[in-house]
């Protein structure tokens, strides 16, 4: 096998990987959002509205701070 070979060889190899890991993220993202899904649906893992609201304020207050110190 030619350099000239073994380059484009080394080539199709690595397109061919990165297409199989992107395949491969892609049923994997898939699946956490349906899982994420059904654990939405699950009373048990549902946020009550005080807790809902206290998430709320942590987030706003940390992205008041971020924004001062910028």
């Amino acid at each position: 096998m030619t350099e000239r070979q073994r380059k484009y060889q080394a080539q199709y190899e690595e397109g061919l990987l990165g297409m199989l890991v992107d395949s491969y993220m892609d049923i994997l993202g898939e699946g956490l959002l349906e899982e994420a899904e059904a654990a939405r649906q699950n009373p048990a893992f549902a946020l009550s509205e005080k807790d809902r609201s206290r998430f709320l304020k942590a987030v706003n207050r940390h992205y008041r701070r971020q924004e001062f110190f910028a």
